[in-house]
């Protein structure tokens, strides 16, 4: 039932979880982190979170996994209001980064609202 609850409370986040999931499969692995489903896509660029789905390349950036946990814990916070607050802010971050991988927004990335808030929440020390 707490799950259950928890997807209600995410809906927004739940649905898009579906469409990546439907885009980026085959995914090759499903592992549990924390009480999160960990879906490892290789065709999938980096790292992404959608409330109780955690979507990575690959499990070798052992930072990867428990900063997407961090947002994880801002998604169950913040609800509906996740993917403006949170999603809306880390996409385009994101695309800055990798707009200009040399630039300062790659090199402080994870010094920036919402990433720092993730890292804290996910015990990732950078």
């Amino acid at each position: 039932m707490l799950k259950i609850l928890k997807i209600l409370w995410q809906l927004p986040q739940s649905i898009v979880a579906l469409f990546v999931r439907w885009i980026y499969s085959p995914c090759t692995e499903t592992i549990q982190y924390k009480g999160k489903t960990v879906y490892v896509c290789p065709s999938f660029r980096g790292g992404l979170c959608l409330g109780e789905y955690i979507f990575v390349r690959s499990t070798k950036n052992v930072k990867m996994i428990p900063h997407e946990y961090g947002h994880s814990r801002q998604s169950m916070m913040l609800g509906p209001l996740f993917l403006l607050i949170v999603g809306l802010p880390s996409i385009i971050q994101a695309g800055l980064a990798n707009l200009y991988p040399l630039s300062n927004w790659m090199r402080n990335y994870y010094k920036r609202y919402p990433e720092n808030w993730a890292d804290k929440l996910g015990g990732v020390d950078r």
